[in-house]
């Protein structure tokens, strides 16, 4: 099935992944960025971008968009993206590579203006159900979506495709990795997670009204 696309539409995954290549062979926090995947594999499925680290695993995987896979297979790139079901599915990919002893310590989710960063934690595969993620049920995935979110989200924030943006992600991901400062440090007040939430909900929105 052909993935739904409205015109004029630009490329997340193209453009987030052209910011981040951006910083290959940089170093932030004694953290070498050794390069930026697509379509990363995790047991023949595949994580949007993977910015991979000195030793070659990721740091961070990013999802750019909500798929369905159930019944048949399309993409739907109008999304929020603190919704459980796309959160659940970074979050399967982090829980599936630590299953082999792959610990990936930040995903994030994120649409054409917003990115939203959560620290996995380190047991994160005794917080999945697992059989949601053989079906590919993401919505699923986190057996409390909520305690998850609060205790785990670090920021939720407008991003417009910004290098300063993509370079202060970065910072903090690699600063929290190293033990240069705690997330707590980092980590975004709950009020302004909610406004960033409330923007992305009308802009979710506004489309549709617009077509209709």
């Amino acid at each position: 099935m052909m993935a739904y696309r409205i015109a004029g539409e630009v490329d997340v995954e193209d453009r987030i992944k052209e910011v981040l290549e951006r910083f290959v062979s940089q170093r932030f926090n004694d953290v070498t960025i050794t390069a930026v995947e697509r379509q990363y594999d995790v047991d023949g499925r595949r994580a949007d971008i993977a910015v991979l680290k000195d030793d070659g695993l990721p740091i961070l995987l990013i999802e750019t968009k909500k798929k369905y896979e159930r019944g048949g297979w399309r993409v739907e790139r109008r999304f929020i993206p603190t919704s459980e079901d796309v959160v659940g599915q970074a979050v399967a990919y982090a829980a599936i590579l630590k299953r082999r002893s792959i610990y990936v310590p930040f995903v994030a989710t994120a649409n054409e203006s917003q990115l939203t960063l959560f620290i996995v934690p380190e047991n994160i595969e005794q917080l999945v159900d697992w059989r949601a993620i053989e079906q590919r049920d993401y919505g699923r995935v986190l057996r409390n979506f909520y305690e998850f979110r609060h205790d785990n989200l670090v920021f939720h924030r407008p991003h417009r495709f910004s290098e300063d943006f993509f370079k202060e992600l970065l910072e903090t991901a690699t600063g929290v990795y190293a033990k240069r400062f705690g997330v707590e440090e980092r980590r975004q007040e709950l009020h302004w997670a909610l406004i960033e939430d409330f923007r992305g909900f009308v802009d979710f929105l506004a489309p549709f009204i617009q077509e209709a």
